[in-house]
């Protein structure tokens, strides 16, 4: 949890830094039409850079490159198939366990 939090803290700043870059870089370029239309000119395009500063710095979180998937995911299917009884005797080994089991006398095999 605290990693994950150190990396939320540093994420938030950087997107900060990147809106404050972004914000100067836009609300400095000046426009031909009155200065009303340019302020609301710059905000819009201030708010888009906004958006995709942060869009890009949460990507690796919608990539699942930062959650790491546990690796046991069970499925009945799949250990029927690498360790029941007709996996056993598909193979010369696995014949091999099913006679030592038959010889201590398992009630299941």
């Amino acid at each position: 949890r605290k990693m994950f939090a150190r990396h939320l803290n540093r994420s938030l700043n950087l997107a900060h830094v990147a809106m404050t870059k972004k914000s100067y870089a836009v609300i400095s370029q000046p426009s031909v039409v009155s200065s009303a239309a340019a302020w609301e000119h710059a905000i819009i395009r201030t708010q888009n850079s906004i958006v995709q500063g942060i869009t890009s710095l949460w990507s690796p979180f919608a990539e699942g490159i930062l959650f790491v998937k546990r690796t046991f995911q069970p499925s009945l299917i799949r250990m029927k198939r690498k360790h029941g009884f007709l996996a056993r005797l598909r193979s010369r080994n696995g014949q091999k366990i099913l006679e030592r089991r038959r010889e201590k006398g398992r009630s299941r095999l």
